[in-house]
């Protein structure tokens, strides 16, 4: 099945789907000519897929849904995968999207793991992150940390479990 000379393309023989391309490599495959150079500010340059909801009401989003749920069951679950979502955020400087990260824990409903909001804050644990980086929860580093600046605490508490020949 081919529509327009690769605009839309089925080969006979699989079930792969390639827009763009007469040689799908996988179940979907969305080919771009890539002739633009990208522009963050220009999504006409990188949005090989758009996803999106029609509606002016803040906090609505549109997303993709991964889902490693048995394909032999016949009822969708509304409470099972992980994703990714844009979030229309609404506020006083105007309209913007949220990044959201949601995953789906074992015996549990699916929770917002992680957010960037449209002003570049990350969020970890965190829906409304007031920093560049703000994590609701405990933290680990496995190496160093570098600190090039002020360090501010609210509360000091000091556990060392061992110190080294450098210490």
């Amino acid at each position: 099945f081919n529509i327009n000379d690769g605009t839309i393309y089925i080969p006979a023989n699989d079930n792969y789907v390639g827009i763009g391309t007469t040689e799908p490599k996988t179940l979907l495959h969305i080919q771009s000519d890539g002739v633009t150079t990208f522009k963050p500010e220009d999504n006409r340059r990188w949005n090989a897929v758009r996803i999106q909801t029609f509606t002016d009401v803040a906090n609505v989003g549109a997303g993709i849904l991964l889902v490693p749920d048995d394909p032999g069951d016949a009822t969708p679950s509304k409470s099972v995968g992980s994703g990714i979502i844009a979030v229309r955020s609404d506020d006083l400087d105007g309209i913007g999207s949220h990044l959201v990260f949601v995953t789906d824990p074992a015996l549990n409903v699916p929770q917002e793991r992680l957010r960037i909001t449209a002003e570049g804050n990350v969020g970890i644990g965190k829906t409304n992150p007031e920093a560049m980086l703000h994590v609701n929860g405990d933290a680990q580093f496995d190496n160093n940390v570098t600190i090039n600046r002020d360090l501010i605490f609210n509360i000091i508490k000091l556990i060392c479990h061992s110190i080294g020949d450098n210490h």
